[in-house]
């Protein structure tokens, strides 16, 4: 036992006359993993170009992954560059241009309306229950506002513009009602029991008809399937179908809903208030942009179908 200890003391001994030795040897690095980590990527042309055209705004563009600028559980993809400008482009014409128009909200509306970041995600997200998010992101701040399935954007592809801007007029939407309330049960009386279910599996080939319009929804009352969740969103998707939709389209939803689904006994009962549903609901948010917005939602309507029109010709969409 004693040799044993012995064995071991030396053994500690010689451990701590080589430490110093071996240490030594290897200089550390006098870099620090913090800084290394927190400095600033060098400056690109594209980083130039996003300064240059959004600065104006007062908006800030995130686009490179950093995992602080996510929600918790984000599932996030990078970006990939070359389509960044793209995105970008569609969304500075479409939309900041839209409200910025002389004949729209003028060159300050968007000043004071909190928005002052945007953030680019390659791919998807989903919600806590499972459902693709591609319109909004809940569990974002209300000054933010995401960009999904950047890496897929098509500019000569008009549902790829569609889905793009879809997206991009709900969440504005939903920002705009946060800085210039609407009145919430007020709009909510005019018919809530079909909220609070979303009709659709989460599957990626429904995706064009999730974010479009649905026969499905006119029939109940709503102009979408997303409408279904609840008034903020009804009240969004409202704004952003309205700036998207022609006057013919829009039309062609109130015959629809005025259709009954069946000849079973209040099938014509069930299709007249879908019908007063669909109207009601729209003249109430044209007069929520006339009275408490400033902008005629009919004339913005047409500006941004103008706009659009402009941006395919632009891009030959097909």
């Amino acid at each position: 036992m004693k040799s044993l200890y012995r064995l071991w003391s030396s053994s500690l001994v010689s451990l701590a006359i080589l430490l110093p030795c071996s240490c030594s040897r290897e200089k550390l690095s006098e870099e620090s993993v913090v800084e290394s980590y927190l400095r600033t990527p060098a400056q690109t042309e594209l980083d130039a170009w996003i300064t240059r055209e959004f600065s104006p705004y007062n908006l800030q563009v995130h686009y490179r992954w950093q995992k602080e600028n996510l929600p918790s559980g984000s599932i996030a993809i990078p970006p990939k560059t070359d389509r960044v400008q793209l995105v970008l482009e569609a969304v500075k014409q479409l939309c900041l241009e839209l409200y910025r128009l002389e004949r729209a909200g003028g060159k300050d509306f968007l000043l004071g309306k909190g928005l002052i970041r945007i953030t680019l995600l390659g791919g998807h997200e989903l919600d806590a229950t499972g459902v693709l998010m591609r319109l909004w992101y809940p569990q974002t701040a209300s000054n933010e506002l995401f960009i999904f399935d950047t890496n897929t954007f098509d500019p000569t592809d008009r549902k790829s513009v569609y889905r793009l801007m879809r997206s991009v007029h709900h969440q504005f939407a939903r920002r705009l009602i946060e800085h210039i309330p609407y009145d919430r049960d007020a709009f909510l009386a005019i018919g809530a029991k079909a909220y609070g279910s979303l009709a659709l599996p989460p599957s990626p080939r429904e995706i064009y008809r999730r974010v479009g319009m649905s026969e499905y929804a006119h029939r109940r009352g709503f102009y979408t399937l997303y409408s279904m969740a609840s008034p903020e969103d009804e009240f969004a998707e409202l704004i952003s179908v309205f700036l998207l939709h022609s006057a013919v389209e829009l039309k062609r939803v109130e015959e629809i809903a005025a259709r009954p689904i069946s000849d079973q006994p209040g099938a014509n009962e069930e299709a007249q208030e879908a019908l007063r549903l669909i109207k009601e609901k729209r003249a109430f948010v044209e007069r929520y942009f006339k009275q408490q917005v400033g902008i005629s939602l009919s004339r913005l309507q047409l500006l941004s179908l103008k706009q659009l029109n402009a941006y395919y010709t632009q891009h030959q969409s097909k």
